[in-house]
């Protein structure tokens, strides 16, 4: 495709070069350019594309998209050099049109918030396959391409590869696709010249702030997906019982339709009961009353289950298969997940690593023990190179909510774990411990726990390695926890 045709949707300030030249490649990346490729230089978290153009160019770029001032006399002539206002822009619609706008021939379902994106993800993915549309998947814990399982590296992708997936899936005769949102991949553009069909908003709680600045920033990220992304016919699945969801509903003028568990929403949750063995609610849907029964635990997936079946109400799709897509979802990797070996115990990993997250994990947790009345017993860390103001509100919860807190490491990147934990120890308080070895804390909670207590291993959720000093090492919360578990038992038999 000619360069001039990719850029056809996007402004072009200057020009210089053969811009009608072919090209059989687009990169955001240098390292992956190709041989007649065209190389977007933009900005990113960590570094700047224009700062490796030539490397681009020696790998066979013939076109470079930029959007600062470059000593263009530097590269060599015979490339061309286009510059536009914005090149993660151009990237993504030059992403879109060099895969054939492939969200145009996908219903196509955006997931965005702090907390609750992957399993919304994994039941709304089961409603539509039950409603008999082959349906593609990209979120945090994977990307799942017609029966391709890929893993990935960012919840989002850039947009190259989100729109190839996107493309793939069709080919792999793909009739919808749910995809997680992240705040960062809206602001650096992964999903833009995407039209999504619906968009939902789960919730949004204090996360990211290293990267945002403060929550209103943070909200107006959420907010593109909304404002900028939706199809004009597409509808807005928004959870007003969060105080920023009541913002988003004021702030639309579009197709909406609300839930919660509050008065006031058009899909709302009624008569819960939840314990071990599920959940147990009823749905009242604009006035009909429709029976949920949900191997999924804890309160917080009441809301989960909420915000899928209105989606699916929203997509126009058929209530009974609304039904049989949410019965079909018992677990998901990461979330509130069981560890079961046979223990007197329970055992739950869980991707809770904000202080809002861990309230709902403890929360969840304690409605498990109505009957037993056994102890939550929750080991946590926090990441590092990250919000560090979060420690001390994680730390509160833990807590105030925990009847014994283990204080561990988590993926301490390149920070010193030790200075994490002390941060996370200005907030602890009651009867806690201190483990930095993530392994021997889980160690310590599963050999200190009783009959009908409740372990919570928080933070890690579905990952599989741990990373420290920019290496990541192979570590598992659940293997790790199978493990102890294993040998408590037969410690015991002995």
């Amino acid at each position: 495709m000619r360069i001039l045709d990719l850029l056809q949707k996007t402004k072009m300030i200057d020009t210089i070069g053969d811009i009608e030249r072919t090209v059989t490649s687009i990169a955001l990346d240098s390292r992956a350019v190709q041989s007649n490729g065209l190389f977007f230089a933009a900005r990113g978290e960590k570094t700047d594309g224009h700062l490796y153009i030539d490397d681009a160019i020696s790998r066979g770029a013939i076109g470079v998209v930029y959007d600062r001032e470059i000593d263009i006399d530097k590269h060599r002539r015979e490339t061309a050099f286009i510059k536009v206002n914005d090149a993660r822009s151009a990237l993504a619609s030059a992403s879109s049109i060099f895969y054939k706008e492939p969200s145009k021939y996908l219903k196509t379902i955006g997931i965005t918030g702090t907390n609750g994106k992957t399993t919304t993800s994994y039941l709304m993915k089961s409603i539509l396959e039950a409603s008999g549309q082959k349906t593609g998947l990209i979120g945090t814990i994977q990307y799942e391409v017609g029966d391709r399982i890929i893993s990935a590296p960012h919840t989002t992708p850039e947009s190259p590869q989100f729109q190839f997936y996107l493309s793939e899936m069709i080919a792999f005769g793909c009739k919808a696709v749910v995809a997680e949102v992240s705040s960062h991949s809206l602001l650096l553009k992964r999903a833009a010249s995407t039209e999504f069909d619906a968009c939902i908003f789960t919730n949004l709680t204090r996360d990211h702030l290293d990267f945002h600045g403060d929550m209103e920033s943070y909200f107006n990220a959420k907010l593109i997906l909304f404002k900028e992304l939706i199809k004009d016919n597409g509808a807005s699945v928004i959870n007003i019982d969060d105080e920023y969801g009541i913002r988003l509903k004021k702030l639309l003028t579009t197709k909406k339709l609300t839930y919660g568990l509050k008065e006031g929403a058009d899909v709302r949750a009624i008569n819960i009961n939840a314990g071990i063995d599920g959940l147990k609610f009823d749905i009242n849907c604009l006035g009909r009353i429709i029976e949920i029964r949900s191997g999924l635990r804890s309160i917080f997936n009441v809301y989960n289950i909420l915000s899928a079946f209105s989606a699916g109400v929203a997509l126009g799709l058929d209530v009974e298969n609304i039904l049989k897509g949410l019965s079909n979802v018992s677990a998901v990797r990461g979330r509130f997940e069981p560890v079961q070996c046979g223990q007197d115990f329970i055992a739950l990993v869980d991707y809770a690593h904000t202080d809002d997250a861990l309230k709902r994990l403890i929360q969840g947790g304690r409605s498990l023990t109505v009957d037993t009345k056994g102890r939550i017993i929750t080991v946590f860390g926090c990441g590092g190179n990250r919000d560090k103001g979060k420690r001390k509100m994680m730390a509160e919860v833990v807590s105030e909510l925990s009847d014994i807190s283990i204080i561990t490491s988590d993926n301490p990147r390149f920070e010193d774990p030790e200075s994490i934990i002390n941060d996370i120890k200005t907030g602890i308080s009651g009867n806690y411990f201190v483990e930095p070895d993530r392994s021997q804390a889980i160690s310590l909670a599963v050999n200190m726990a009783e009959r009908n207590d409740i372990v919570l291993i928080a933070g890690k959720g579905h990952e599989d390695y741990q990373e420290i000093k920019g290496i990541k090492y192979s570590f598992d919360d659940r293997e790790e926890a199978k493990f102890w578990i294993m040998k408590r038992i037969e410690k015991l038999k002995v």
